[in-house]
């Protein structure tokens, strides 16, 4: 059923609706009005919940209210992975206001970003919305019904996909607080077996994050406004440190950018695989330092170059 027939059945039922109304009041005495009229919202309401359009109209008029000219991008990664470490520093010269309303399993942020993260300036910016997925399971995404961002069945409007993984893991002290760099690293050294640790984490970013889990992405939010996939693997540069120091050796890697593009072969190939197989998305990945403005610079130009405007 198209949107014309959907508007014009609502607009007749609408009218019967209040047709019933005047004749209530025409012909009802006065002691019977109530009932009747909460028997007569109660019967409508029921109809209007049972019909085939109710639906699509919802959806429809929700869609109706939704801004699709804000650039979105939504983030994916395994809860210390430092999706919300990125998201405070690649928009440091961002004027954020109006923030969008949160949902239980993603934290959102509307800002507006220059291209040249090297200057203050707004004059050629960029709307964005991004998301922050805070689920424990990627699979709660599935269940996600926030039209607002990511726009009806019919009509996604997602911009960019953000896999993000990482190869060390956030660590808590006796208090829950989250350990430093050098607190972290400390803590690698002092417990031992580095690298096994280190491949227990990446495990878990396949885990979460693994082809079977894209595809189940794409399949959901691909569409027309879809342009870009990207990944992103962060703490690279805690793995040079270790090298650098000699707390371990990594045969045929001379660097944690080496050895990070290795560990996540698996997903970089995915990658591949889809640009190949949707030409008109661009799929790219990075290894990052996430508390490094400078080290974002790269990523967001790439993902804002196209959407500038003057």
């Amino acid at each position: 059923m198209n949107i014309k027939k959907l508007i014009i059945i609502s607009c007749l039922g609408s009218l019967i609706f209040l047709v019933i109304v005047y004749l209530i009041f025409r012909f009802t005495p006065s002691i019977y009005l109530i009932p009747v009229i909460t028997l007569t919202l109660y019967v409508c309401t029921a109809i209007g919940n049972i019909l085939p359009i109710n639906l699509p109209l919802k959806s429809t008029i929700r869609d109706w209210f939704v801004d699709k000219s804000i650039y979105r991008i939504c983030i994916i990664g395994r809860s210390g992975t430092g999706k919300t470490t990125l998201i405070e520093n690649a928009f440091t010269f961002s004027n954020s206001k109006n923030p969008p309303p949160s949902t239980k399993i993603f934290d959102s942020f509307r800002v507006k970003m220059a291209l040249d993260l090297e200057a203050i300036n707004y004059t050629n910016y960029i709307d964005i919305l991004v998301s922050d997925y805070q689920g424990q399971s990627p699979y709660q995404l599935m269940k996600e019904d926030n039209n607002y961002f990511f726009g009806n069945s019919n009509n996604r409007l997602i911009n960019t996909l953000i896999f993000m993984v990482d190869l060390i893991p956030k660590i808590t002290d006796e208090n829950n607080k989250i350990l430093n760099d050098e607190e972290l690293l400390q803590w690698f050294i002092d417990k031992g077996d580095i690298l096994k640790r280190i491949e227990n984490r990446v495990l878990e970013n396949y885990e979460y994050n693994g082809d079977a889990v894209v595809s189940i992405f794409l399949d959901r939010f691909y569409s027309k406004n879809l342009k870009q996939i990207i990944l992103l693997i962060s703490k690279s540069d805690l793995i040079d440190k270790l090298m650098q120091n000699g707390y371990i050796t990594i045969p045929n890697c001379q660097n944690g950018k080496e050895y990070a593009e290795y560990k996540f072969s698996k997903m970089i190939n995915n990658l591949k695989k889809i640009s190949e197989e949707l030409k008109r998305i661009d799929t790219k990945y990075y290894c990052i330092n996430t508390k490094n403005t400078d080290d974002l610079k790269d990523v967001f130009n790439q993902l804002l170059k196209r959407e500038i405007r003057i």
